[in-house]
């Protein structure tokens, strides 16, 4: 921990500052950034793995997009679109809703893309034939979750030398 942050706390007492609290959402915000670039890498990992692995034929089983009554959208429908697809690796048959690493069966634009029915290749794993993709290697949304991770990150230490600046100048008053 670094002195200007002892000494704030020395100074405070026994209770933390109002004023703490910037400091402390400052280190949540970081930590929700480092899970967040832990979830973007191992995405990004997977979805590079995935574009050396083999592909077998495989067959969509569903693909819909279903509305029910108000829920959350913007227009007040919900909107649920799936899809599942099966093949098979050495005689044993799998199913999965995965359309690529970031996305699965439940993303937007994918029932159109994939009608019921259709022949499909997908790539599979071949330590672990169960995990399954059908559009392998890198997209664009793997990259948005590493940089929305980053900037977190970067936001949260942002706040944090801001308050250390304010508690170091002196400048922090009882109505921060």
């Amino acid at each position: 921990m670094s002195p200007d942050f002892l000494r704030a706390l020395k100074e405070s007492g026994d209770r933390l500052p109002n004023h703490f609290n910037f400091f402390l959402i400052g280190t949540l915000i970081i930590l929700l950034g480092i899970c967040t670039l832990l979830w973007g890498a191992y995405q990004y990992a997977q979805a590079y793995r995935s574009s050396q692995w083999p592909s077998t034929e495989g067959v969509i089983l569903y693909s819909d997009s279903s509305r029910s009554g108000p829920g959350s959208s913007r227009f007040g429908l919900s909107i649920n679109e799936r899809i599942r697809y099966q093949y098979s690796v050495h005689g044993k048959t799998y199913s999965d809703n995965k359309v690529f690493f970031g996305a699965n069966g439940s993303d937007y634009s994918v029932v159109g893309k994939y009608p019921r029915g259709a022949q499909i290749r997908v790539s599979y794993d071949p330590g672990a034939p169960q995990n399954s993709v059908l559009e392998p290697g890198i997209k664009k949304k793997n990259y948005f979750v590493f940089l929305s991770g980053m900037l977190l990150v970067l936001f949260g230490v942002l706040m944090q030398k801001g308050y250390l600046w304010l508690a170091r100048t002196g400048k922090l008053g009882s109505n921060f």
